[in-house]
């Protein structure tokens, strides 16, 4: 040990050594309940060298009169030559500050005073450590003599991160009781703690990223800790010998109830979507029976972490008890999670988004699911590519291939009058071409399926349990995919006005689904909006089927309020300009209500309303009456939040709807919404609280609409943008979503297949 240029008072210790946590430790001298002491308080520092790397040792300790003794001396007697010991003390009021000053000549350093408990303790040793390693030694343990040599050894011998080893757990009475047994870090680390951190050698680069310890919890924080490391994948090694022993007199070994208590909280945290009982269950896993993983595996079959993590858990369980299960018992060990495959015809489009953004969701709460597709128009999510059937060879895009065989085209169908696409039932790819996907799933997810659905051939799948999200009105009309007020849906199609005299194609899409739909046993619908859920359930084709309503999961990650002015200037708009924005993937569409909003424009231009520009964002031109910035086609969620936050008020004029992704992601990032109410806009807007829902059709009342927007006060507008967010949050939550998602899968698998 050497005398070093190094901070000589406390308080300049303490800011230099706060680096580690990125804390700094304030120590108040002048405090009658402090005391310190220690080589560090003479100017004596120890430092690392290649060789022997320093090793910091902390131990926490309270009125630790009785055991402190043995811990500290097993900590001097180590072989390993380079160790800095640390101790703090909660201010004991029995004798141990006094036994610890009496090796104040062997302690690097040791400081006394209260604090809020073991982990802030813990934390206070982190923050003063200057070792490239850290032990943390509880004060009624004791380490082996080699014990740090043994570890620092393994650590060089197998290039990891973190080592730990075995423990020897003995009673108030020093009696050995067992010795741990080595548990790797793995996928069952979200059910059981595989370590005992006292036999951690951790680097203090680890403590620096994953730490501190989290102090709400007063007693397995570093359970919390080292899930923590899991899920970053440090790498570690456990040597399967004891180098310490531990006395089984502690907080987490005699409290149960906080224990249970918190290890509840654990898992609620990792896995929000168990009901309470499973939790209960998984509590205490010294009482846990074979019968109680059964059931709880069996009602979360849905959560692919979930279930793979006790599943693992459970596995390794019986068998380290030698209690291996009868054949006749272990069926339900053996089964998988649920495999859900999601098919849409484009992984990029408005229906993809919606794809995309529920298995982000499903798959954030375990639920293996894949997304399969046609092609993609800009999909940032892995899809699997869907091949056409083999039959047509011909070299041309899928897009292309879709439009010319599965959709009306206006321009060649004389007499055309709708204004939204038509799409007839023709696929340009087989069921059978889709076997490998449809095979390896539990479930199929059908979402906007135009163009890839093989209706001739459903009895491929007809007793497959299928989920099938509603994007429009298609699936339960002969080709609309909305139909612009006819009600034909609620027979057969058979008289449609909206494709002219070629009326045979409208008929023969009806029937086909029709005798598609009788052959399905097991299908289940939902629909993102009440609206769409009450014309299906309207409907021929689907009345019979079971409805649901689960609205789409926004990702509240990434659609959240910015500030106004920030997200002007960080897109270079005028800070004193309002902004009405509107948009859609073609603002020219006659549905998506741009001729409407332009008519409103209007009537707020002749009110000479001044300082109006619109901000439009889309793939086409609209002619309005004010000026105009034009953002153009952006599928950047970051630069779409900024869009959204910098306007004044989302114009939404759609005469016909279902889910609108852009009103969802206005509301998330706090813009108020001016609509008609079509779609889910009832369930979202509470007409002049958060926005305003114009009466239908009235051009008159959106003008109004968009005039109360900007006549409101500074302090209206912020309660409406608030409650704008919240009611957002409260209906397209992801984790509830994915949720109500989960369950259904979890229904449909298990329903008895039966023809109606």
């Amino acid at each position: 040990m050497s005398k070093i240029e190094t901070p000589t008072s406390t308080d300049e210790l303490s800011i230099i050594s706060g680096e580690i946590c990125g804390t700094n430790l304030t120590l108040d001298r002048k405090s009658k309940y402090f005391a310190d002491g220690g080589l560090r308080t003479e100017g004596l520092f120890k430092q690392s060298n290649k060789q022997n790397p320093l090793v910091s040792i902390i131990t926490v300790c309270m009125n630790s009169a009785s055991t402190i003794e043995k811990c500290i001396s097993s900590v001097l007697a180590q072989s390993y030559q380079n160790i800095e010991y640390i101790i703090v003390d909660g201010w004991s009021k029995d004798e141990t500050l006094k036994i610890i000053k009496k090796f104040k000549q062997n302690i690097d350093y040791f400081v006394s005073e209260p604090d809020s408990g073991l982990y802030c303790a813990m934390n206070k040793g982190l923050s003063l450590a200057r070792g490239e390693y850290i032990l943390l030694l509880n004060s009624d343990d004791w380490y082996t003599e080699n014990c740090v040599q043994t570890l620092i050894d393994t650590q060089k011998e197998k290039q990891v991160d973190v080592v730990s080893a075995l423990a020897d757990y003995v009673d108030g009475n020093e009696n050995h009781q067992f010795t741990t047994q080595p548990t790797p870090l793995d996928i069952t680390t979200h059910i059981r703690n595989p370590l005992r951190h006292e036999t951690m050698l951790v680097p203090a680069w680890v403590y620096n990223k994953f730490g501190p310890y989290d102090e709400s919890y007063r007693v397995i924080a570093d359970f919390h800790f080292i899930i923590k490391l899991y899920e970053a994948g440090i790498k570690h090694y456990t040597l399967n010998k004891p180098v310490m022993s531990f006395r089984n007199t502690g907080i987490s070994s005699t409290d149960m109830s906080a224990l249970f208590k918190e290890r509840a909280r654990i898992l609620r945290e990792q896995f929000p979507y168990i009901n309470n009982t499973d939790v209960r269950i998984l509590c205490d896993l010294s009482e846990l029976k074979q019968s109680d993983v059964e059931g709880v595996l069996r009602r979360n079959r849905m959560y692919h972490k979930f279930h793979a993590s006790l599943l693992a858990f459970a596995k390794g369980r019986w068998k380290f008890q030698d209690k291996f299960l009868e054949d006749n018992d272990t069926e339900i060990f053996e089964k998988d999670y649920l495999r859900i495959e999601t098919f849409t015809t484009n992984a990029g489009g408005g229906a993809g988004i919606g794809s995309q953004r529920r298995i982000e969701a499903l798959s954030s709460i375990g639920v293996d699911v894949g997304l399969n597709a046609l092609f993609a128009s800009n999909s940032p999510v892995e899809f699997n590519q869907l091949t056409r059937s083999k039959e047509d060879n011909r070299e041309i895009k899928p897009i292309e291939l879709v439009s010319e065989n599965c959709f009306v085209i206006r321009q060649n169908t004389p007499g055309f009058k709708a204004e939204e696409m038509f799409s007839s039932h023709r696929s340009v790819i087989r069921l059978s071409d889709m076997s490998l996907e449809i095979n390896r799933a539990d479930v199929l997810h059908f979402h906007w399926m135009s163009g890839i659905l093989d209706y001739d051939n459903f009895d491929l799948i007809a007793n497959k349990p299928i989920v099938w999200t509603l994007a429009d009105m298609t699936a339960f009309t002969g080709g609309c995919h909305y139909s612009e007020g006819c009600e034909g849906y609620k027979k057969d199609c058979s008289n449609c006005d909206l494709v002219g005299p070629n009326k045979e194609i409208v008929n023969e899409t009806w029937k086909t689904k029709k005798r598609a739909y009788e052959k399905l046993n097991n299908l289940t619908i939902i629909c993102p909006s009440q609206w769409l859920a009450d014309r299906a359930s309207e409907s021929t084709l689907l009345k019979r089927f079971p409805i649901k309503m689960i609205p789409n999961p926004v990702p509240l990650s990434r659609y959240f309020p910015t500030n106004k002015t920030v997200a002007r200037i960080k897109l270079g708009l005028d800070l004193s300009k309002r902004y009405i924005l509107f948009g859609a993937d073609n603002l020219t569409s006659k549905r998506k209500g741009g001729a409407q909003l332009a008519e409103a424009l209007k009537i707020l231009r002749n009110k000479k309303e001044k300082n109006i520009e619109v901000l439009t964002f889309g793939e086409s031109n609209i002619d309005l009456p004010f000026p105009q910035v034009k953002m153009g086609y952006c599928s950047d969620d970051d630069q779409m939040r900024l869009i959204y936050s910098a306007a004044d008020v989302f114009a939404f004029p759609s005469k016909e709807d279902n889910s609108p992704l852009t009103v969802s992601e206005a509301m998330a990032c706090g813009t108020v919404v001016i609509a008609f109410p079509v779609g889910n806009i009832p369930e979202l807007i509470r007409h002049k609280i958060n926005g305003y829902i114009a009466k239908t059709g009235d051009i008159d009342d959106f003008s109004r609409g968009l005039q109360w927007c900007f006549d409101e006060t500074r302090i209206n507008r912020i309660k409406r943008s608030l409650s704008a967010v919240t009611s957002l949050r409260n209906n397209n939550n992801p984790l509830t979503s994915a949720q109500r998602h989960a369950e259904l899968y979890y229904q449909v698998f298990t329903k008895e297949p039966s023809k109606p």
